[in-house]
């Protein structure tokens, strides 16, 4: 029998500014769809076992060639061109697609992207 994903959501509340975990189809009070942006567990724990969800933000830990002991701040998106999540950086390095096996032993989450914009730099 191959391995079932588990598929669950967290919000961001863009009036609130407030994160909710896991998160059902929610309707406001008033009846009206919240305005909440949603994100998906890629299915994926970070080293310390951080639930890994698009619009994280890790710390990459690299271990090949030039990239040996150097630390990459990257997001994670939904790549439609992968069929999964990715991280990306905006960097030399632009990961678009790093093995999901190191994820576990050289990702840590730092933050998200929306309560934590400013670790993300572009340039």
């Amino acid at each position: 029998m191959p391995n079932q994903r588990e598929v669950k959501f967290r919000a961001w509340d863009k009036n609130e500014k407030e994160m909710y975990d896991d998160i059902l189809y929610e309707r406001g009070i008033e009846g009206g769809v919240r305005p909440w942006i949603i994100m998906q567990y890629t299915g994926l724990k970070d080293k310390n076992g951080k639930e890994i969800y698009e619009g994280d933000i890790i710390k990459h830990f690299g271990r090949t060639g030039d990239f040996t002991g150097k630390d990459f701040i990257l997001k994670v998106f939904y790549d439609n061109a992968h069929g999964g999540f990715v991280p990306f950086g905006f960097h030399s390095y632009a990961v678009k697609c790093i093995d999901y096996k190191e994820w576990k032993y050289d990702c840590e989450v730092i933050g998200n992207i929306y309560e934590n914009p400013e670790l993300i730099k572009e340039g």
